[in-house]
């Protein structure tokens, strides 16, 4: 049976064993007088989110929000347009294209994974007439007053969004405010596109919501929001120093080697080969924001 957490009464937490580790992936169902979810996961997650919503006693979406178009937060959306023909996938107008024609989508997680590619499962093609793009600043209403408000995010890519939820207060972030578990933080700073800049400014919008609580899509909520995305962004500079000081001197392969061996056991959040795997594409993304400046 699939893992539901009913956070309050209109929002509850998906585990959707992401990569197949428990405690890593999840994604939000949010209801009002209509229902919607908030990322899609892989496509091996699809199943488990229609299992999920029925044991919910949801039989109908009307908004799939995808954060951002990373197969770990997408590639499930198409099996589940399918799924429920009337939703409507609200992402950033960046991002629309390639849920359309996924093929260049593909090819760059290819690209970007390497050996851990089959975990990402597909992506399969999206209707056009099921996507609404956006840029920021929409708001979509559900009813029982729940509105999701989109936040446009970049940083962590270019066409990333955040959703809030002014009722609880609620920010479903995304990778925008990195990696969260047991109230410890690690950095998501993939390749090709990170901008510190950018994702410095996103979480100072983000910090003016005044969010009691952000959902994070690895994973869970975490309270005191405002607390944890100054945590975020004192950690950022941090990191991006770091990596740029170690790889001078022994390059790539060799700084994610020598980053995961100074960690404690503490630190690794949800295993040792996924912490590796998302180390080596942060370090990857520092570096490659470095060759663009």
């Amino acid at each position: 049976m699939p893992e539901v957490k009913r956070l309050n009464s209109q929002i509850a937490m998906i585990d959707i064993d992401l990569f197949g580790l428990k405690e890593y992936g999840s994604v939000y169902v949010v209801q009002g007088k209509k229902a919607a979810l908030i990322d899609a996961g892989t496509s091996h997650a699809a199943t488990t989110i229609v299992d999920a919503l029925a044991e919910i006693g949801i039989n109908d979406l009307e908004y799939i929000f995808v954060t951002h178009i990373h197969l770990d937060h997408v590639g499930g959306a198409g099996l589940l347009a399918h799924r429920y023909p009337n939703v409507k996938i609200i992402v950033h107008h960046r991002g629309a294209r390639h849920l359309i024609n996924p093929t260049e989508l593909v090819e760059s997680v290819k690209a970007a994974t390497g050996s851990t590619f089959e975990y990402y499962g597909e992506a399969v093609p999206i209707l056009s007439e099921q996507i609404i793009a956006c840029s920021g600043d929409e708001e979509f209403y559900l009813g029982d007053d729940i509105i999701i408000q989109t936040v446009a995010t970049p940083g962590h890519a270019s066409h990333h969004l955040a959703f809030f939820e002014p009722k609880s207060a609620s920010v479903f972030v995304g990778d925008a405010a990195g990696l969260s578990s047991r109230n410890r933080l690690l950095p998501a700073t993939p390749p090709p596109r990170f901008d510190l800049s950018k994702a410095l400014d996103s979480l100072k919008k983000l910090k003016e919501l005044n969010p009691k609580q952000l959902l994070y899509a690895h994973f869970g909520p975490a309270t005191d929001g405002v607390e944890v995305l100054d945590r975020y962004a004192a950690l950022l500079p941090i990191w991006i120093q770091r990596v740029n000081r170690i790889s001078d001197k022994i390059g790539v392969e060799a700084t994610v080697k020598k980053i995961l061996s100074e960690l404690t056991t503490d630190d690794i959040l949800f295993s040792e080969e996924m912490t590796l795997h998302e180390l080596s594409m942060s370090v990857r993304g520092v570096l490659s924001g470095r060759e663009r400046s």
